[in-house]
């Protein structure tokens, strides 16, 4: 049996570029495809093979839904987003959400999520506070 050759430990720049790949994380195509204003992520965002999860308007205002609920408000937040350029984050403040039709209390009043790929109409987010993972895909009538 030939021994592994053993290196000093050292993780390149290139070996992170690797694992993130994997995984379908391109910070590169973010840093890239998301302008300082983050007027790119407006627009119409669900799952393969669903409806909209998530409007995000070019006003700031924003609004998610439930499980193919849209367009019916009956089980949606609403509230605002807004890109930090930054530390390429999109942070959501939720100012109302509805459950059954009705206005209902609120767990969660923000939620900043991590953009962690975005191009060719995919969007890849990670909440931070949960490590969800939301990848999305435009909805938007091309």
């Amino acid at each position: 049996m030939t021994p592994v050759p053993q290196g000093d430990g050292t993780i390149t720049t290139e070996d992170l570029k690797n694992l993130d790949k994997s995984a379908g994380i391109d910070r590169d195509a973010v840093r890239k495809n998301i302008s300082e204003d983050g007027k790119e992520l407006v627009g119409k965002w669900g799952f393969k093979d669903s409806m909209p999860s998530i409007v995000m308007y070019r006003d700031g205002k924003y609004e998610g839904y439930g499980n193919d609920s849209y367009p019916s408000k009956d089980n949606a937040f609403i509230g605002k987003w807004e890109w930090d350029d930054k530390c390429k984050v999109t942070v959501f403040t939720n100012e109302k959400l509805f459950k059954d039709g009705k206005e209902t209390k609120m767990n969660r009043p923000a939620m900043t999520m991590e953009v962690l790929n975005f191009r060719d109409g995919q969007l890849f987010l990670r909440d931070i506070e949960t490590l969800g993972e939301f990848r999305y895909e435009s909805k938007d009538e091309q």
